[in-house]
């Protein structure tokens, strides 16, 4: 492994003491055809052109693509070996648009997912001229499927083939491919490919992910530094034995449904929705449904409590207002923080997290990567457990602290790629121009539809302001201030 690493090293030095800047950063079908790579420990399985405006429709087990508006580009699928002894590897693409504007752009994925980000490397990356990167960590699997990384004996999610996976340490090699290993190794891979590609020095290297994509670039950061001149980390699932023990102690706090605490899927939308949105809308200044500072929102639920002869479907009782109150607020175990609480405002959404049933994605992180339990359910979770899984820390994925609000990686463009309202532009001209951004003007689509137009705008500002309105149209970004 040592080998491998120092000769990956090597050739991306060679890369860059002898490429020579040409004036051009274009490629052509020929070019992309014709590709071939001796670049240590990295192999090509395929290689597509698609040319301007082509009908693409790709998949894997975590991401699609269906559009037929990106510009030319040639799509390279990689093997990229992360052990030697075992003989794993991960399926790496990297996307390589005729027209270069010079820069690299690692994507992230979400949940526990084995798959490249297609959808991001096609929108974000390839779109806008970068030559983009995004690897499956290393096995095959949808964001929430944790089954890849359980009992030694069962293979079939990995890229392995049995005969590899009876060596010993697969499973645990599998998860530290998941942890960091993968995306560390594709990222090199990534940078000795585009060089190679173009012929040309690769001028800037960049990262864009959200939860477990934002864990994926901490993590990378913190373990190596000089990976990226820059990097969009959004909302990052990075305190992984935490936020999944949050997860489950989440769904414990109303479940089962048959319980006098189970809170059903109308109630959070037509109940417990308006009620936050009555007490906390108009902190910011004006009422539109929006809190646009969920933290300042103190919501207390106890204004819901049932009245005599009231319809109960209107109404909580008192363990259902004791749930919300566990729900809003941080999670402790005998004095020790283990994770923030919900915010308020998301009512609409929260429903399908945690509170409907078990959620697949903690549930198989305990069941398969932490106690390698194929039987273990969240009735048998307990104050020790959290603390176990800190200690295991399967695939050394723990990163530090991370946020309670996490996914968002399919969200709707920006209505401009320029600093004033695309995170990724502002990130480029905080790295390339020094001018560090102040806020971002975000956009909000009817019925989140790109194509019915923009229902309004809204300015997010850099912490610890808060945006205020000021006066004016609500409608229009304008309209407020980050004070």
């Amino acid at each position: 492994m040592l080998f491998h690493y120092a000769t990956l090293f090597s050739f991306l030095a060679a890369l860059l003491v002898t490429y020579i800047m040409h004036a051009s950063a274009d490629a052509s079908e020929s070019t992309c055809l014709a590709f071939s790579t001796t670049i240590p420990g990295v192999s090509l399985a395929r290689t597509t052109h698609f040319s301007a405006n082509a009908s693409i429709a790709l998949n894997n087990d975590y991401s699609w693509l269906i559009t037929a508006s990106l510009p030319a580009f040639c799509r390279l699928e990689l093997l990229v070996t992360t052990n030697e002894t075992t003989g794993s590897f991960a399926n790496t693409e990297v996307w390589l648009p005729d027209t270069w504007n010079g820069r690299m752009l690692t994507v992230g994925s979400g949940g526990l997912a084995g798959g490249a980000n297609l959808a991001t490397l096609g929108n974000q990356a390839v779109a806008q001229g970068f030559a983009g990167v995004s690897t499956n960590g290393g096995h095959n699997s949808s964001a929430l499927d944790g089954e890849w990384g359980g009992p030694g004996d069962d293979v079939s999610l990995l890229n392995l083939n049995r005969t590899q996976a009876i060596l010993k340490g697969t499973i645990e090699n599998a998860l530290v491919d998941w942890g960091w290993r993968a995306v560390h190794l594709s990222v090199l891979a990534g940078k000795a490919v585009v060089q190679q590609y173009y012929n040309q020095t690769l001028q800037k290297s960049y990262y864009f992910g959200c939860s477990t994509g934002g864990r994926q670039g901490l993590k990378e950061i913190q373990l190596f530094p000089d990976s990226f001149d820059g990097a969009v980390v959004g909302s990052p699932a990075s305190w992984l034995s935490h936020l999944t023990s949050w997860g489950i102690r989440m769904s414990l706090d109303v479940l089962p449904t048959t319980s006098s605490r189970f809170i059903p899927e109308r109630v959070w939308t037509d109940v417990i929705g308006p009620e936050v949105m009555r007490q906390c809308d108009a902190l910011d200044g004006v009422l539109d449904r929006v809190i646009n500072d969920p933290q300042a929102c103190n919501f207390c639920p106890e204004a819901l409590t049932c009245l005599p002869s009231q319809n109960t479907s209107t109404c909580l009782n008192v363990d259902q207002i004791a749930a919300l109150r566990r729900i809003y607020a941080d999670y402790y175990e005998n004095g020790t923080y283990v994770f923030g609480g919900f915010n308020p405002g998301g009512e609409d959404a929260y429903f399908g997290s945690y509170f409907g049933g078990p959620s697949p994605l903690p549930t198989g992180w305990y069941k398969y990567m932490v106690l390698n339990d194929t039987e273990w359910t969240i009735d048998q979770y307990n104050s020790t457990l959290y603390k176990l899984a800190s200690d295991i820390n399967p695939g050394q994925a723990d990163g530090g602290h991370g946020a309670n609000a996490f996914g968002g990686m399919s969200q709707p463009p920006p209505i401009a790629h320029d600093a004033d309202h695309d995170i990724l532009a502002a990130l480029i001209r905080w790295v390339e121009d020094g001018v560090a951004p102040e806020k971002i003007v975000a956009a909000k689509y009817k019925d989140d539809n790109v194509t019915a137009g923009v229902a309004f705008t809204r300015p997010l500002c850099k912490y610890p302001k808060a945006i205020r309105y000021t006066g004016g149209d609500p409608h229009y970004a304008n309209s407020f201030a980050c004070e």
